[in-house]
């Protein structure tokens, strides 16, 4: 136990980032990007929720005799299971042309 803090207070700390107003100022230019790129994820997320419709309306087609569930309410169910499907694919597929769209134009501004 002694030779372990013995070790660990006299071996040199390696030198800490320091925060330049370099850093600040590129911290404020990258905040507005992440912020959308977080609020497209939450979207993301949203919808893809909306595919568990899809097992529901299943299984709703399937018990469609049974007194609580219908033949339409599980086909519009499934419908929108695909609809939310579409979407994410969608989504997707759209998320990384956004953060090189934001991200092209904030560092135009800087360039510039």
């Amino acid at each position: 136990m002694i030779v372990f803090l013995l070790c660990a207070f006299t071996v040199p700390q390696s030198k800490a980032m320091t925060i330049t107003p370099d850093t600040i100022s590129i911290a404020k230019e990258g905040f507005p990007i992440v912020t959308a790129t977080l609020r497209d994820a939450s979207i993301l997320l949203k919808t893809s929720t909306n595919l568990l419709y899809l097992p529901q309306g299943i299984i709703k087609t399937a018990l469609a005799p049974t007194p609580f569930t219908t033949l339409a309410g599980g086909l519009k169910d499934i419908a929108f299971g695909i609809n939310a499907g579409a979407h994410v694919v969608g989504q997707v597929i759209k998320a990384p042309f956004n953060l090189l769209n934001r991200t092209s134009s904030r560092l135009q501004g800087i360039l510039l």
